[in-house]
C-alpha cells in the first residue's frame, strides 16, 4: 500500500476539474439533446444517448481530477477497459438488438401499423403495433402479440405492406 499527499493548488485544481466537469456535462447534454430532437428517434433511445454521453463526460472529468491528485489512473482505466469489454460480451444480443432498433427506427422502413411478414425459420406474419427499443411488437392474424428482437431486421428478409401509421407511444 502507497500513501498519497495532496498539496492545496492540487485539491483546488482538481475541485476546478470536478465543476468544470459538472458545466461540460450540462452543456454536452443540452447539445446533444437539441442534435437528437432533429433526429426521429424514440424518446428512449434518446435518454439512453444522453445518458451515455452524460456518464463518459463524468468519467473523464474524475479520471483528469484523480490524476491531478496523484493517483495512478492507469490500473483504474485498465480495469474499466476489462469491465467493458466483459459487460460488451455479457450484453452483445441486448446491444445487437437495441442497435438494430435504432437503425429500424431511423430507417422508418417498418412503422405501426405496417403488416409485417418474417420469412425465418417459419412465417410469422402480424400487424406491428409498437416498436420497443429491443423488441419489435406484432399482433398476428390470430390475435396473439409476438416480441420480435430487433435484430431479426437487419438480417433476414422481411416483406413490409405499408399500412395506416399510427401515432407511436414515445414513452418507451
Amino acid at each position: 500500500m502507497y500513501e498519497i499527499t495532496f498539496s492545496l493548488p492540487e485539491v483546488i485544481f482538481a475541485i476546478i476539474v470536478i465543476v468544470l466537469t459538472y458545466l461540460i456535462s450540462r452543456f454536452v447534454v443540452r447539445i446533444g439533446s437539441r442534435l437528437l430532437n432533429q433526429a426521429s428517434l424514440q424518446e428512449t433511445i434518446k435518454d439512453w444517448i444522453l445518458r451515455i454521453i452524460k456518464w463518459l463526460t463524468w468519467l473523464i472529468g474524475l479520471l483528469i481530477s484523480l490524476s491531478i491528485l496523484g493517483v495512478d489512473i492507469s490500473t483504474l482505466v485498465l480495469g474499466l477497459g476489462l469491465l467493458t469489454l466483459i459487460i460488451g460480451v455479457a450484453l452483445s444480443t441486448w446491444v445487437e438488438n437495441l442497435v438494430a432498433g435504432v437503425m429500424v427506427q431511423a430507417e422508418k422502413e417498418i412503422g405501426v401499423g405496417d403488416k409485417i411478414t418474417i420469412l425465418k425459420w417459419q412465417i410469422i406474419e402480424g400487424t406491428v403495433i409498437k416498436l420497443n427499443t429491443r423488441t419489435t411488437v406484432i399482433k398476428t392474424k390470430e390475435g396473439n402479440i409476438a416480441f420480435i428482437p430487433n435484430k431479426l431486421f437487419m438480417d433476414t428478409p422481411v416483406l413490409v405492406e405499408k399500412g395506416p401509421r399510427k401515432p407511436e407511444n414515445k414513452k418507451g
